[in-house]
């Protein structure tokens, strides 16, 4: 198991362990991952794009945004993908619908070879209001 796959297994512990405080009502989040493409940054797109449209298939409520940093010193050309979920619950239920979802794997498995790095895999809790 590599170690994106445990920090996101932990943060869904941790999400269960919250859900009674979220709920079905909870506040918006969105999950933020930060990728270092190696210079195949139109590689990736083209390849994360099928991952994230499989996922909006099996999953209700789910959307997400692309973003490349373009003015960012370092992290020029890192890319961001940013996956909304209505509640914390809900990305909870969603990790474990893709997680068995054979297409979603399968894509899954085909970006992997793209050579990227995950740089940072992180879950956001809307606090606007």
């Amino acid at each position: 198991m590599n170690k994106n796959r445990i920090a996101l297994l932990s943060c869904l512990i941790v999400c269960a362990s919250l859900t009674p405080l979220y709920a079905q009502d909870g506040p918006p989040v969105l999950r933020v991952v930060a990728v270092d493409t190696q210079g195949n940054t139109a590689d990736y797109i083209r390849l994360v794009k099928p991952v994230l449209e499989r996922a909006k298939q099996v999953v209700t409520g789910m959307d997400y945004r692309i973003y490349e940093a373009v003015f960012a010193g370092d992290e020029t050309r890192t890319v961001y993908v940013a996956i909304s979920y209505p509640t914390l619950q809900r990305l909870a239920e969603a990790h474990v619908k893709v997680e068995v979802d054979e297409e979603y794997r399968r894509l899954v498995a085909a970006l992997g070879k793209t050579g990227r790095t995950i740089l940072s895999d992180s879950v956001l809790v809307d606090r606007t209001n």
